[in-house]
């Protein structure tokens, strides 16, 4: 089960992720936005909650940011707990899950 206290490690360890990187705020804002949308409509085992975070963050990336995350990076930050080649299924997961609806309004994610 994904807990409240699960979910607050994790938007902890994506912010760190991004700092790290130098990505900015709103790469965070719309990561942890697609992560939770997903989660909502296809809940996932603790085990692999990280790679689909991070796959999150890999997509996120490569609209928001020029130096987006690379499946390799993404490997790596996990500290190899997800491989490229599952970061990159991840990826598919998500978006085929959401139809390939993966931005909400800037606006609504102010609220």
């Amino acid at each position: 089960d994904y807990s409240p206290e699960h979910k607050k490690i994790v938007m902890e360890w994506l912010a760190d992720v991004r700092q790290k990187y130098k990505y900015s705020k709103i790469t965070l804002r719309y990561t942890l936005d697609l992560f939770s949308r997903f989660l909502a409509v296809k809940p996932v085992s603790t085990t692999v909650v990280q790679g689909y975070s991070i796959a999150c963050m890999v997509i996120t990336t490569r609209i928001t940011e020029q130096n987006s995350l690379t499946l390799k990076r993404a490997s790596s930050v996990t500290a190899h707990s997800s491989s490229i080649s599952e970061i990159y299924e991840y990826c598919l997961d998500i978006i085929r899950t959401l139809d390939g609806l993966l931005w909400l309004p800037l606006e609504s994610l102010e609220k």
